[in-house]
């Protein structure tokens, strides 16, 4: 289905150390293959590539295994807006409890609904 040109085979010691050798150099915390695999299927759902192309690149055969990575993926990004909303929330109650003309319309928007 693919023509990716010319392939070379490593082995996997070879690949890993290669691997640890890139995140050094760029300041990244070190990540085996089993990682960079799991980061593929985290990036194919943040950027909304479907499920199937996903398995087809990352060589996932059963939909199980993905679903459960994504499924991991997806809570952790409903944690994390979930904690936004709070935190927006704090800041608001802190913001209006210091500024309560915050809480009320302007003199225009009540003249607005009163006529």
């Amino acid at each position: 289905d693919y023509d990716f040109g010319k392939l070379t085979v490593y082995l996997p010691e070879v690949m890993t150390k290669e691997l640890h050798n890139v995140c050094k150099e760029h300041g990244f915390p070190e990540i085996g293959m089993h990682g960079l695999r799991h980061s593929f299927a985290s990036l194919c759902y943040f950027l909304g590539i479907p499920e199937a192309e996903c398995m087809k690149w990352g060589g996932w055969s059963d939909p199980e295994v993905m679903r459960k990575i994504y499924t991991h993926i997806a809570e952790m990004m409903h944690q994390d807006c979930r904690g936004k909303l709070r935190a927006f929330f704090r800041g608001w109650q802190v913001y209006t409890t210091t500024h309560p003309e915050a809480l009320q319309a302007p003199p225009e928007a009540a003249a607005g609904m009163a006529g």
